[in-house]
């Protein structure tokens, strides 16, 4: 996801600096760029260029990097969307049986999408499910409860090995997948603006906060 970002903003960039030397631009085209973009994506558009020289002078590069120290940022906002119990049975609902599944799972272990469409089943232990987060390479663990069982046994059917958990019609799941079939069952839903993210905002924000901050490694 973060590659696909970069990509588009790299597209973006490239519209205004491509044509330019690297020492030619100069922290006042950087400031004048953000300002012209006013969102969000201005401020990750600045990011990827302060790494783009970031990465020049690791290989040699002896200029500044116009993009470094800028203390000026376009306005954001900490996204709010909280997934009420309401809109989450009706997605289940919408879905297929084995995408509701993943659904719930995320609500369930506070999950990133990443890690769960790539749980193999060799994930499940005793006293819980183990992995490695994806975006830390941090060990994680979440202990059984009697509804996640549940659901790892609809999942992994009588399945053993180090296959994915999680398997569409044509196999595993992957990201694009994932997002696209989450984009139908919120259409068939009527439910809105709900990424996969927000699963685990709303597995954290249901809990006590000493419960939510160990679920969520925060």
């Amino acid at each position: 996801k973060t590659l696909t970002g970069y990509r588009a903003q790299a597209e973006t960039l490239g519209k205004v600096f491509a044509t330019m030397r690297l020492g030619d631009v100069t922290q006042a085209h950087v400031y004048t760029y953000l300002k012209k973009r006013g969102n969000v994506a201005g401020n990750r558009e600045r990011d990827l260029l302060r790494a783009v020289y970031t990465f020049a002078a690791n290989i040699g590069y002896k200029g500044d990097n116009p993009a470094k120290g800028m203390l000026v940022r376009n306005t954001e906002k900490p996204r709010q969307r909280y997934v009420t119990d309401e809109e989450m049975a009706a997605l289940v609902l919408s879905a297929q049986p084995r995408f509701g599944l993943l659904i719930r799972f995320l609500y369930l272990t506070g999950m990133r999408i990443s890690d769960a469409i790539a749980l193999p089943l060799t994930a499940a232990g005793d006293d819980g499910i183990r992995w490695e987060e994806g975006k830390t390479q941090k060990p994680r663990w979440v202990e059984w409860s009697d509804e996640l069982r549940t659901v790892w046994k609809a999942a992994a059917g009588n399945r053993i090995g180090a296959q994915a958990l999680f398997l569409g019609r044509l196999g595993p799941y992957t990201r694009d997948g994932a997002e696209a079939t989450g984009a139908r069952v919120r259409k068939r839903a009527g439910v809105a603006n709900v990424t996969f993210h927000d699963m685990r905002r709303k597995a954290g924000s249901d809990l006590p906060l000493e419960r939510s901050n160990e679920l969520l490694a925060h």
